[in-house]
């Protein structure tokens, strides 16, 4: 026998040991690592909300992209083609066509000619104009029908943010220079470009409001849970470092990627809702640990065991369910995904890593606990005196333990989950009844591209847009294009031509919702058909009148080099972004492809709104397959976990229950206006949901149902590993999770409460959804029907894993 062989075999050190391990080790590189970061992320976060978009594009292979790289290549003029708009109002009801209003044209025309940057400015349209050009019938569209109102538009090209910024606030002070009387007329600038500032400003807004309101009453119901005042320190230093930290990392992949405009304010959200969370989870179990009389390092290496493996097991699920968002072709919600997932890796992480760091580096300060211990003492003294309650730590075990055994049943927690497994089928029978009528209104749900959802409900500038809208055509500010390619060089120049394009705008003006005065072609213009012998006339004589000169000038700008391509530009009468636009696109382009099979030539739509529209559809033709993956990806990982076949399939199951029974909600309150009387201007005044709304929440209302599902599933796996029977081990989870996850609901509702103080009507239908969706699915799914499924499943809950004999009950 060899002296090895007479050697104890030492036993193989766990993970979770070594992992523990490493963290007293490297305790205070870890705590300085999250220190640099979190001054990293202050120096660099802010930037990102100067860095976010508003517009997302649809897939390159999409029709509207097609068109849209077309545009670009023949017509570049009108590919960075955008306006502003000036509009002034009589406040009395006298005509706003006067001489003061005719001098402002003048003024800032001249202004605008005028300006430094020459590549920039293109035309300034207005009623005077074209009353110039004695072109009446247009010069009246600048008009509104009381004569209250008139606008002039200005064109201009794209050339970059900086120099965008640079010129409207030149136009800015121009205005407010040569405005007209403030006591006849008032005067408001509006543009998509002005709009997204005001968008920015708002979201930057909403955040901080978040933070003001939200964070402390998180924070409020956090310390009530935790009972010691001193581990509060962690949760809001995690807070801290975990969104700063998000913030810089995403304005990092700004120069790479879109981050769409409102993902700092789920971002921030995300990590309330996230940190404090899981501080709950490991702090009471670390509380926890030292109440048994456990040393401050013991109760450590117990919480990273137990509440970090949970929420490990959480964060990855989370992870994957936003990630998920990747794969849609829309890069804008794509990074979504990534804005979301790098919170939760960051939050989780922090939580992981610098929780048990500060609790092994400060022992003593965290661990004591005499401040607390006076309060409870004088609390527990009172309670013996009414009621002969003994006194935890000053009896013997025997008692004490008979004491934890009467508390227990006593809880609330402990009455609920064996009324639940008493009554569990009528328990299943009567949330069904409750939960199917309203989640069936999710089959009348109504998604809208309006973007008057996503915009702030106060602002300068959406209010001009509005009134823009309502009072001349709302594709001013958001053109179409149709290019029509022949194919030919010279294309362009035969009689056949202007007549198939003419007859083509003729179908358009008959069987869609555009009109005569819409169009603007080489064949079309001012509500009238151009003879091809009329055009080859001014063509031939460009300078014999007004009317050659402006055709000509036409000529040139909307055909290419070889003249084989042309587009019709396109005036909407409608909001390019309201509920017509989509249905206008559908019937644009069955319109369009019968003349292509009729003529022979390629015809393309183009423009933002119809990008939009192909945005939605490529992401709601993915949707049911990104719904599909990740719940096969999550259904997998959390059986592999669990080593359970029912346990993965019954939480989808109350997760789906869930989704559906909030999203009918949402549809009774955002379209059917069920609840506007309580909260009108929470609620929003709208008849539908903004489009992302679905995608958004999906993920994330998956994502906390299994936060919440698992931390549950956890506790009672673990009793039930240490041999207790299946229904004593889902009293003792339900028991020992009840008020934790009841509290961590709570303030999860709390974060999300916060997105529906938003000025941004998606933000606010978010938060309804979400807020909503934690407080069912912790007040009614993981404390009433959970504990009743699992009891009918009895030993089937763990098959085919082999778990101990019941001995304990």
């Amino acid at each position: 026998m060899t002296q090895s062989d007479n050697k104890e075999k030492v036993p193989k050190k766990r993970f979770i040991d070594r992992y523990n391990t490493l963290l007293d080790k490297s305790k205070i590189y870890i705590i300085l690592f999250w220190v640099a970061l979190l001054v990293v992320g202050v120096i660099f976060g802010p930037s990102l909300f100067s860095s976010t978009e508003v517009f997302f594009e649809p897939p390159e292979t999409s029709e509207s992209m097609q068109a849209q790289l077309i545009l670009e290549t023949e017509f570049p003029n009108f590919a960075n083609d955008t306006s502003l708009i000036i509009l002034v109002k009589s406040i009395d009801n006298e005509s706003v066509l006067t001489a003061e209003i005719q001098n402002f044209n003048y003024e800032l025309n001249n202004t605008l000619y005028t300006y430094e940057n020459d590549d920039l400015m293109k035309a300034l349209l207005s009623y005077y104009f074209f009353d110039a050009l004695h072109q009446e019938d247009t010069a009246k569209m600048f008009v509104s029908e009381d004569a209250r109102t008139t606008m002039f538009v200005i064109m201009y090209n794209n050339l970059g943010e900086e120099s965008e910024d640079a010129f409207i606030e030149y136009i800015k002070e121009e205005i407010a220079v040569n405005k007209p009387d403030e006591t006849r007329f008032e005067v408001y600038l509006t543009g998509m470009a002005i709009i997204y500032d005001d968008m920015f400003e708002s979201a930057t807004e909403d955040l901080s409001r978040i933070d003001l309101i939200v964070i402390p009453i998180a924070l409020v119901v956090l310390a009530i849970v935790l009972k010691r005042l001193r581990l509060m320190l962690i949760p809001i230093l995690a807070i801290a470092i975990s969104a700063f930290t998000s913030f810089a990392i995403l304005y990092g992949l700004t120069f790479v990627l879109p981050i769409i405009s409102f993902a700092p304010s789920i971002v921030m959200t995300l990590t309330i809702a996230l940190a404090i969370d899981y501080a709950l989870f490991l702090l009471t179990r670390y509380r926890e640990e030292l109440d048994k009389e456990k040393s401050p390092k013991e109760a450590i290496n117990t919480m990273t065991e137990h509440a970090g493996h949970t929420i490990l097991i959480s964060g990855i699920t989370l992870t994957i369910c936003f990630l998920g968002l990747m794969f849609f072709p829309v890069t804008i919600i794509a990074t979504l995904g990534i804005s979301a997932g790098i919170t939760v890796i960051i939050t989780l992480l922090t939580n992981l890593t610098l929780t048990p760091a500060l609790l092994l580096t400060f022992k003593k300060f965290f661990a004591n606990n005499n401040f607390e211990k006076k309060i409870s003492k004088k609390f527990l003294s009172k309670r013996k005196n009414k009621k002969s309650i003994p006194i935890p730590g000053r009896v013997t075990i025997e008692e004490k333990r008979k004491y934890e055994l009467d508390k227990q049943n006593r809880s609330i927690w402990t009455k609920i989950s064996k009324f639940s497994q008493k009554r569990a089928i009528p328990i299943i029978i009567i949330v069904g009844i409750v939960a199917v009528p309203v989640s069936l209104q999710v089959l009348d749900m109504d998604l809208s591209l309006d973007i008057n959802l996503a915009l702030p409900s106060q602002s300068e500038a959406v209010d001009s847009y509005q009134m823009l809208v309502e009072s001349f055509p709302g594709g001013q500010l958001e053109r179409h294009y149709i290019i029509l390619e022949t194919g030919e060089v010279n294309g362009l120049k035969n009689a056949s031509f202007f007549s198939q394009s003419q007859e083509l705008i003729l179908n358009l003006t008959q069987r869609t919702l555009v009109g005569n005065e819409s169009f603007t072609s080489i064949s079309y213009a001012s509500e009238m058909a151009i003879p091809w012998f009329m055009a080859v006339y001014w063509i031939s004589n460009p300078e014999i009148d007004q009317n050659a000169m402006m055709y000509n000038q036409i000529w040139n700008e909307y055909t290419n080099e070889d003249n084989s391509t042309t587009i019709l530009d396109i005036i909407t009468p409608f909001d390019p972004y309201g509920s017509e636009e989509e249905t206008w696109v559908e019937e644009t382009r069955v319109i369009l492809k019968d003349f292509e099979e009729k003529t022979g030539y390629k015809v393309h739509l183009a423009g933002k709104p119809v990008q939009q529209i192909d945005a939605l559809n490529s992401v709601f033709n993915l949707f049911p397959i990104m719904i599909v993956t990740i719940l096969v990806i999550v259904y997998i990982f959390i059986a592999i976990m669990f080593k359970s076949v029912f346990i993965p399939l019954r939480l989808i199951l109350t997760i789906g229950l869930t989704m559906s029974w909030i999203f009918g909600l949402a549809v009774l309150v955002f379209e059917y206006d069920f609840f506007d009387w309580v909260a009108p201007e929470i609620m929003g005044n709208v008849s539908a949901l903004y489009w992302l709304i679905p995608v958004l929440s999906f993920t994330i209302v998956l994502g906390l149902g299994l936060d919440y599902d698992i931390f549950l599933l956890s506790r009672i796996s673990e009793y039930r590993k240490n041999a207790f029977t299946d229904k004593a081990s889902i009293q003792k989870g339900v028991y020992k999770t009840g008020g934790i996850i009841t509290a961590a609901g709570v303030i999860m509702a709390i974060a999300f409460s916060g997105l529906m103080i938003s000025s941004l009507v998606v933000m606010k239908q978010l938060g309804f959804i979400l807020c909503f969706a934690v407080l069912v699915d912790t007040f009614v799914i993981r404390t009433i029907l959970v504990p009743a499924i699992m009891s009918i499943a009895d030993k089937w809950n763990w098959w085919p894993a082999k778990l101990p004999i019941p001995t304990k009950d």
